[in-house]
């Protein structure tokens, strides 16, 4: 299993941000958690875990993660209601959420990705799939990451001078306007 593991784990063009990949566990069954826990740290990412919906919202309020891989049936928050809630939360970047479910019925499906999930994987789980799946979520991240960063750039250089660095009249516009705006409102 380890060379399985070791065969299917992120690619090395995944490292080249220079930040390890995060995913936050959400299993509130023990012996589950720590298993899948095992196979995505042989598969190279960095897991923190939590035992209930709950706490995984809290932990994915405050912290940033790549991933997010939740069971669907858990106290608290279910699956679906957690993957609503984080779709709804103000994060700084995208989460991938890959739901884990033991149902086979496709309305289940359907509600899985109109909660919010991505994708979803059925119990019990086969390592080289789930690699799989979180291999591709973790690149549709860095994708996100790198469409955010360009767009940044685009903004930046629409208003600065190209050889000179400084501000151009279009950025002048835009800050007179707010300045004015500003003057007027508090006199």
């Amino acid at each position: 299993m380890t060379a399985l593991i070791q065969q299917h784990g992120p690619p090395q063009q995944l490292h080249a941000t220079g930040d390890a990949p995060r995913l936050l566990l959400a299993e509130d069954a023990p012996m589950e958690r720590q298993l899948l826990q095992s196979v995505l740290e042989q598969g190279g990412y960095v897991v923190d875990c939590a035992a209930d919906g709950l706490e995984a919202l809290e932990k994915i309020t405050r912290e940033p993660f790549h991933i997010l891989l939740t069971d669907w049936e858990m106290p608290g928050l279910d699956g679906a209601a957690l993957s609503r809630r984080v779709r709804e939360a103000e994060l700084p970047g995208y989460v991938y959420i890959l739901l884990l479910t033991g149902h086979g019925s496709s309305d289940l499906v359907v509600d899985a990705l109109g909660s919010g999930a991505d994708n979803f994987i059925r119990k019990p789980v086969d390592p080289a799939e789930l690699l799989a799946h979180v291999n591709a979520g973790y690149r549709i991240v860095q994708l996100e990451r790198s469409l955010r960063a360009a767009n940044e750039e685009i903004r930046r250089l629409t208003i600065t001078d190209s050889l000179l660095g400084t501000f151009n009249r279009r950025h002048l516009d835009a800050e007179l306007a707010k300045e004015v705006e500003r003057a007027r409102r508090y006199g």
